[in-house]
């Protein structure tokens, strides 16, 4: 139940807590993205720190996936596509023709916490983490999420899974 749960948060943490990155063909700086047509997935930071961009002559072109903007910049519809790194990178993998900026368009930062304070469940978190690092686990997730494999291979919680040390709120 612990690596469960535990497999959920990281999931989460991994996929959204990285630096949203604007890559394009003709844009060569966040600076350049005053007055383009940008592309953004629906409802992401990508979209919300985008939308900033419209006060300054750009139109901001929403979209239901990442992959449908990438389609639309090919396409040569909009200018440049916001969209976190992780997927960012797969994108880019597979379309030798687009490129990521060196500097990130906007940084989240997430994190997990816990009661000041209650170091027990910080070091069995930190024990956990560990462990789905080394075995695979997070690797298979986030190859769940993002890249070729996307869907595939959804996470299972081990039939041995034991969920006797209480429930996480």
């Amino acid at each position: 139940m612990k690596k469960k749960i535990l497999s959920l948060l990281i999931a989460t943490t991994l996929v959204l807590g990285v630096s949203t990155v604007a890559f394009a063909k003709d844009v060569k700086s966040v600076k350049d993205l005053e007055g383009k047509k940008i592309g953004v997935q629906l409802g992401t930071t990508g979209d919300l720190e985008a939308s900033k961009y419209e006060d300054k002559g750009s139109t901001v072109e929403r979209y239901s996936k990442g992959s449908e903007a990438i389609q639309a910049l090919k396409a040569g519809q909009i200018d440049c596509v916001v969209i976190d790194t992780l997927p960012a990178e797969k994108f880019i993998e597979n379309n030798k023709d687009l490129k990521a900026l060196d500097e990130p368009f906007i940084k989240e930062e997430y994190a997990i916490s816990f009661k000041k304070g209650n170091t027990k469940l910080q070091k069995q978190f930190n024990e956990a983490l560990e462990e789905l690092k080394k075995d695979g686990t997070i690797k298979k997730i986030m190859e769940n999420y993002i890249g070729d494999k996307k869907g595939e291979s959804p996470y299972k919680s081990p039939k041995d899974a034991k969920g006797d040390k209480g429930t996480l709120v």
